[in-house]
């Protein structure tokens, strides 16, 4: 079997409402400031932002499988990958407006350099600003956008490691913006972490809970459909996958990230302190949504997202060797279907 490979609505002009808005886009921070603790020696020379909110967010994670049952008997069928197993993954959230970015590893002699010949480009540009919670208020910012990659191979390493260097207008360098280092630890699996909201929230403005995770610096909160335009259950596959943000076919609602003491967040209220809202748009009542929450540590890496016990299964048909064959899957999310908001009763006459 081949593998799987790779307006702001109203809602949120009451956050804004409820929170200062200090900041614009033409404001952001200028990033002149290198960073001498990434920058030594054998590091890809470039420019990393000082601020908590850094312009560039990498998360990686070992590559984990998806097993794909026959939803009739049960047998299993395949094992689906993002790229193979054994191979290393990740995801850039990009807040500066890059065109492309170069990826570089650590290899056998702790050097860093490019593992491929071609700079990756992105595969999702949201059309949203992007909120940041401070202590004074609400920063706007401009849209992110982002980045995925796979290092197939990778080298056998104690601490394989990954950085990525944005190229902007197609030029890159040592002026150029550096993600965070994201560090791997080598046969440590992805934990799954419970998602605790409830499956039928009353309204639409779905309040989001979940677990808190030792070890965890913040969290990545998905709530995201199915896109329309799915032909095949291979392409479902895709939006399955283990991810801090689900790629492939999906519609995006909502996408936030928030540091380890939020544990909880009401849609629509304002931005914590140390938080960010990339997407938000309405949820539809009676209409069902995925939800993911993926928990990041201070290396970058994901150590646990909503997996097998935690998440909810989902079945599709997909064409196997010719045939149409009923498949059954773990979503890796929750399943959740907000409520429509009974009516006022009627006074009596």
């Amino acid at each position: 079997m081949k593998r799987v490979q790779r307006r702001l609505t109203s809602p949120l002009t009451l956050l804004l409402l409820a929170t200062a808005v200090i900041g614009a886009p033409g404001c952001a921070k200028k990033l002149t400031t290198p960073d001498a603790g990434l920058i030594a020696g054998s590091f890809p020379p470039g420019v990393r932002d000082s601020l908590d909110r850094t312009p560039s967010n990498l998360t990686v994670w070992p590559d984990t499988p998806l097993p794909v049952y026959d939803a009739n008997s049960g047998l299993l069928l395949y094992t689906a990958y993002r790229s193979q197993a054994g191979a290393y993954v990740g995801e850039i959230t990009d807040y500066t407006g890059a065109t492309g970015y170069q990826m570089f590893r650590r290899e056998g002699n702790q050097a860093f350099s490019m593992f491929q010949d071609f700079a990756l480009t992105p595969t999702r540009r949201w059309a949203d600003h992007d909120y940041y919670g401070t202590a004074n208020g609400t920063l706007v910012l401009p849209p992110a956008q982002l980045y995925e990659f796979a290092d197939p191979v990778p080298p056998a390493v104690a601490d394989p490691a990954y950085v990525g260097r944005a190229l902007i207008a197609g030029l890159t360098g040592a002026a150029y913006p550096l993600t965070n280092l994201g560090v791997l630890t080598p046969g440590v699996p992805i934990d799954s972490m419970a998602y605790t909201g409830s499956s039928s929230p009353p309204d639409s403005l779905v309040g989001l809970t979940w677990q808190a995770v030792p070890g965890a610096v913040g969290y990545w909160v998905h709530v995201y459909q199915k896109r329309s335009d799915i032909r095949d259950g291979s392409e479902v596959v895709v939006t399955a996958l283990p991810a801090a943000i689900a790629t492939g076919k999906v519609r995006d609602f909502f996408i936030g990230y928030f540091p380890a003491s939020v544990t909880s967040y009401k849609v629509g209220s304002p931005v914590p302190t140390g938080a960010r809202v990339l997407v938000y748009r309405i949820l539809a009542g009676q209409s069902a949504v995925f939800i993911r929450v993926s928990a990041v540590d201070a290396t970058g890496r994901m150590i646990a997202t909503t997996l097998g016990p935690d998440s909810d299964t989902d079945a599709t048909h997909q064409n196997i060797g010719g045939q149409d064959v009923s498949i059954r899957y773990s979503i890796n999310a929750r399943r959740v279907t907000p409520q429509r908001p009974l009516p006022p009763p009627i006074a009596a006459p």
